[in-house]
């Protein structure tokens, strides 16, 4: 039996990314953010549409999230969304930055997850009083003659 091979086009064109980063343990998280930004353009996303924040440390993750919202840059729908994204990141990057055994890793972990959580609330709150978003304007007559007929 062959393995079953599961492949993606990823596109990142016209998405808007928020990336926030501490600024403690700066020698490890400078050079993930620096991979991280690099490999979004390499996908193809803007750099003018990749948005980098630097918190003093990750306790600051709530605030930021419900700042964003509060702005109207992130809307709390989306960080709920994205929930399961953001949680595989956090994770990985709680393997990568402890040793080797699973406790460390989730001692990191959980307490960033709740942290994402706590945010998502502050969101709500933030955003609470928030205009719904508009509905999407119609293609321009020259993005219909750019579609390919089918």
């Amino acid at each position: 039996m062959s393995p079953r091979n599961i492949e993606q086009n990823l596109d990142g064109k016209g998405l808007g990314i928020g990336v926030i980063a501490a600024r403690f343990n700066g020698y490890i998280t400078d050079q993930m953010t620096d991979i991280a930004v690099r490999r979004l353009q390499e996908l193809g996303v803007a750099g003018d549409d990749i948005v980098l924040i630097r918190t003093p440390g990750a306790f600051e993750l709530p605030l930021v999230m419900a700042f964003l919202a509060r702005l109207d840059i992130v809307r709390a729908s989306t960080y709920r969304e994205k929930r399961r994204v953001a949680f595989f990141v956090l994770i990985v990057a709680s393997a990568l930055l402890t040793p080797g055994d699973i406790v460390p890793m989730l001692l990191m972990a959980i307490p960033l997850l709740g942290l994402y959580e706590f945010g998502i609330v502050l969101a709500v709150l933030a955003s609470r009083h928030l205009p719904p978003l508009p509905p999407p304007l119609p293609p321009d007559d020259d993005e219909l003659e750019a579609l390919p007929n089918e």
